[in-house]
């Protein structure tokens, strides 16, 4: 038999799923996944909870931050490291939102610049271009 009741199993599953969309409960998460990536990676971190501070907007898109329930959406917080080599410290990390660090996460200034330049000047069917046959 399990240490928990399945009851007990319901009830704590339930009171975590209510902390994790709390602010305190998202930090929460952030500073344990922070110092899970830390040791993997063997990077430093010596962040405390009052070193991850979530801005009611994203720094970098603007749009409010929020904890979507259940799943991972693009307003959702999330901990990004400013110096992509550098650990987890007070002065490397910031929080911004979910869709703005996936975005980050591999992009190269190129690649984000070739983005800027297609939504500026969209690109229109060109006969010219080479295209795949797919006859």
């Amino acid at each position: 038999m399990g240490r928990f009741t399945d009851e007990e199993k319901t009830k704590r599953k339930k009171h975590r799923k209510k902390w994790n969309s709390t602010f305190k409960g998202i930090r929460s998460a952030m500073l344990s996944g922070s110092r899970r990536r830390a040791a993997l990676h063997g990077l430093e971190n010596n962040l405390e909870p009052s070193d991850i501070k979530i801005p009611v907007k994203c720094p970098i898109l603007g749009m409010t931050l929020a904890k979507v329930p259940g799943e991972q959406a693009y307003c959702t917080p999330s901990l990004h490291r400013i110096d992509p080599k550098g650990g987890y410290t007070r002065c490397n990390i910031i929080v911004i939102s979910w869709r703005a660090n996936n975005l980050l996460k591999d992009a190269t200034q190129e690649e984000l610049q070739q983005i800027l330049n297609f939504t500026d000047n969209p690109i229109q069917y060109d006969e010219t271009r080479e295209y795949h046959d797919l006859g």
